[in-house]
């Protein structure tokens, strides 16, 4: 998808979820957030498909979490759990390792601030892990010059 397709599906899907959304700039201060019983996201404006899985995730807390007050430490990991499923769920498809490695830094940052290693998160946040290493793509080049050169006959 392009950035400008993007920006539309988000758009478009909080038009249809009654979401009131506030683009950020690259120079406004602050971070995404969500104010779930409000229905009212902030976000970075799109310049790649991270930023758009984000957006997705914070759409995902007005309808994951309405009812639900913040919880600190594991209950504040289900509840990003369940906002990253609902993005995934409505456009994993359509997401690159690009988009998946920042659910997966995302996913990595809740579970350190509330002091719970990977091996201990709850089942739903493992499970997104592993899409999250199913789909993460490494591809390192071997530079020439590191290549051992063959020896002649």
């Amino acid at each position: 998808m392009q950035i400008q397709e993007m920006k539309g599906d988000i758009g478009e899907i909080c038009k249809r979820l009654n979401v009131k959304v506030t683009w950020l700039k690259p120079t406004d201060l602050g971070v995404n957030c969500a104010n779930a019983k409000a229905k009212v996201i902030k976000v970075r404006e799109i310049s790649n498909t991270g930023d758009y899985a984000a957006a997705l995730h914070e759409i995902g807390h007005t309808q994951c979490d309405a009812d639900h007050k913040p919880e600190p430490g594991e209950g504040s990991v289900l509840q990003e759990c369940r906002a990253w499923q609902w993005a995934i769920d409505q456009r994993g498809p359509k997401f690159d390792s690009a988009a998946w490695g920042r659910i997966g830094n995302g996913l990595k940052k809740y579970l350190k601030k509330a002091r719970i290693d990977e091996g201990s998160a709850p089942s739903q946040c493992k499970e997104i892990m592993k899409r999250v290493e199913e789909h993460s793509v490494y591809a390192a080049p071997t530079p020439a010059s590191l290549v051992p050169a063959k020896k002649r006959s």
